[in-house]
């Protein structure tokens, strides 16, 4: 591959794996990454590696532009606060923002890339170089979900895909057919403490992606630390979504599973765990 590539980086070990299997391709690798989310362990892995603010939206560009990138891509997680703090008037962020309906992570994300593609940089999709992340319908634990755990990932399914779809987030809670926790701003791993806290032990945790999921965008996933949070939240299961949800640090993620008796299911696309 004769070409370079750029890539936006949040946090999440899912960085430093999407930043391998680029490698793998060859040519130059250039990484833009964001302050207060981003390791500096990753810089390593790229060609070249440069800290930016979440709003330097003309300093990426132009960083990527002077080494004739023509596709970047977005990946890892990226603390939203700095939207919703004021900044200093007449700054691209003012303008991006007055465009848009609404302040949510996505509608900002899909103005940006449109902002890069009208400058000539192409926003790749991560999906294809992520694809064993994917793991096939099935249990993935020795233990298998109670009767119990199944009626409330059925009954949850359905909910979470709304929830999705309305861009609030991909994760709910449910605890006997009660929905304990949304995920919003704070992601999956907050959002199974807060259940925890709020409904105790036996919690069931289900994940999904929306009906048309830009990877792009979001790229739906859970792994270790999902599981270390499910532990000291004492909750009881987990459903994820066959071929919406990827899993990242899957052995490590399921020896910790058996560990803490936590079940851990994929089921295919709003079968509620059948």
């Amino acid at each position: 591959m004769d070409r370079g590539l750029g890539v936006i980086a949040g946090s999440g070990e899912i960085v430093s794996y999407l930043l391998a299997k680029l490698r793998r391709e060859g040519g130059a690798l250039y990484l833009a990454a964001i302050e207060n989310n981003a390791s500096e362990r990753i810089f390593s892995q790229a060609t070249e590696a440069r800290w930016f603010k979440l709003a330097e939206f003309y300093e990426i560009l132009d960083f990527f532009k002077k080494r004739g990138v023509k596709e970047v891509f977005m990946v890892g997680k990226v603390d939203p606060r700095p939207l919703f703090q004021a900044s200093q008037p007449n700054t691209l962020l003012d303008q991006l923002l007055a465009q848009l309906p609404d302040r949510h992570p996505q509608s900002l994300i899909k103005l940006v890339f449109s902002f890069f593609e009208n400058q000539g940089i192409k926003v790749g999709d991560v999906a294809p170089y992520l694809k064993d992340l994917f793991l096939p319908a099935g249990v993935l634990t020795r233990r298998s979900p109670t009767s119990q755990e199944e009626k409330d990932a059925a009954w949850g399914f359905p909910l979470a895909r709304k929830m999705a779809d309305l861009d609030i987030g991909q994760t709910i809670v449910v605890k006997n057919r009660a929905v304990v926790a949304v995920e919003a701003f704070e992601g999956t791993d907050k959002t199974i403490l807060r259940a925890g806290d709020l409904a105790g032990a036996g919690t069931v945790v289900v994940k999904v992606g929306r009906t048309s999921q830009d990877y792009r965008i979001d790229l739906p996933l859970v792994g270790l630390s999902t599981l270390k949070s499910m532990s000291r939240a004492s909750a009881g299961a987990l459903f994820l979504e066959a071929g919406k949800v990827g899993f990242i640090q899957a052995k490590e993620a399921i020896e910790l599973a058996d560990e803490q008796g936590i079940a851990v299911k994929i089921v295919s696309p709003l079968s509620g765990g059948d």
